[in-house]
């Protein structure tokens, strides 16, 4: 695995905390990250375990942003880009730094379950493989119980009490033979021998999700005697677990790699999808303002495009700016992740040359505009 520096690791923490909370901040922010990462998973996968490791070192106020910033933009990347494991750890660690209070009563709630959870995964997973050895179906049978963080998002998304969720303890049957009617079966042998809870069903198979996604939910109650809450039950074929797991963006790898004649449609889909998507990531230079918000502009773009981008009174009448300590002229060429004070003058200086220093369509029209009259 890739390495990455420590002071590259150190940059993009620095823009994750810099950052004003501000809702377009989120959305260039997310565009940035999205950019660095899509064709370097091995980095984020880094940079996500030095998160892990070095957040607890950060000031307080720091360590609530960096898990504010965390939860809401690089845990949705994680679904993104498949990384679920070290997901599911963080997601905890974050909720803990940013909601102490909410953490703190699910966990207390949860006591009850936490105590002998492996040994409940045990006692069900084992009758679930009793019921279902007579059908000889080929498959994998995966129990877990749920974070306190998902659990939480649970609870706000349905406005439920803990207690009364029907997946606390979450298990997934993955049928290996990739046939969707042996999926259909587990299901009904699972309803013949337990309680099914009605209004928990999903067909996700016959009626897939808008991203692809495809699954049998259901919840079981009457499952072991000592367990007084429902469960969750997945059951999908390998390859939907497959999509599932590692996220649109694998099977878009996958999808580009076969040639157009061989593709499925649901894969063609997928393919026009992220290559929509990939057309629509902004590619260019991300940095901050003096006031900690963040923005994007063309690769080359100048002093003079920042101000311009900004207003153009303030295009007008730039003269020089400030990155971080050092003082540069309008020419200087913004580099991802300066801090861009611009000076001023009192009155325009705006002139014909400047057309030659600007980079984008934008500062070009306001200039242009300006030396006409």
């Amino acid at each position: 695995m890739t390495k990455v520096s420590p002071d590259k690791k150190k940059a993009w923490s620095m823009f994750l905390i810099n950052t004003r909370k501000k809702g377009k901040n989120r959305e260039v922010l997310s565009n940035y990250f999205f950019e660095e990462f899509k064709n370097h998973k091995e980095e984020f996968f880094d940079f996500l375990n030095a998160l892990q490791k070095e957040i607890h070192k950060e000031s307080a106020k720091n360590q609530k942003i960096l898990a504010e910033r965390y939860l809401n933009i690089l845990s949705p990347l994680c679904d993104r880009f498949g990384v679920h494991a070290l997901k599911r750890e963080l997601d905890d660690i974050c909720f803990k730094i940013t909601n102490p209070k909410e953490y703190e009563e699910i966990s207390k709630k949860l006591k009850i379950f936490q105590a002998g959870e492996q040994i409940i995964i045990d006692k069900i997973t084992e009758k679930l493989h009793t019921i279902l050895k007579e059908t000889k179906i080929d498959y994998e049978l995966i129990g877990r119980y749920k974070t306190i963080h998902s659990i939480y998002t649970k609870i706000i998304k349905k406005e439920k009490e803990v207690l009364k969720l029907k997946d606390i303890f979450g298990f997934r049957i993955i049928v290996n033979n990739n046939n969707q009617e042996d999926c259909f079966e587990v299901l009904n042998i699972l309803h013949d021998n337990f309680m099914p809870i009605t209004e928990f069903f999903k067909d996700y198979i016959t009626i897939p999700k808008i991203n692809g996604y495809q699954s049998l939910h259901t919840g079981l109650t009457k499952v072991i005697d000592d367990l007084d809450i429902p469960i969750e039950v997945q059951i999908r074929t390998k390859t939907m677990h497959e999509f599932s797991q590692n996220g649109l963006a694998a099977h878009w790898i996958y999808a580009k790699d076969k040639k157009s004649k061989l593709r499925s449609e649901k894969e063609q889909k997928v393919l026009d999808h992220f290559s929509k998507m990939e057309e629509d990531a902004k590619k260019g230079v991300y940095f901050f303002s003096q006031d900690n918000d963040i923005y994007i502009l063309d690769d080359g773009a100048t002093i003079l495009d920042f101000a311009y981008r900004i207003h153009s009174g303030l295009g007008n009448k730039t003269k020089s700016a400030k990155v971080g300590e050092k003082e540069v002229d309008i020419k200087y060429k913004i580099q991802t992740g300066d801090k861009i004070q611009i000076n001023t003058s009192d009155k325009d200086l705006v002139h014909p040359d400047w057309l030659k220093i600007i980079k984008t369509k934008h500062a070009r029209k306001q200039i242009e505009e300006s030396i006409k009259y």
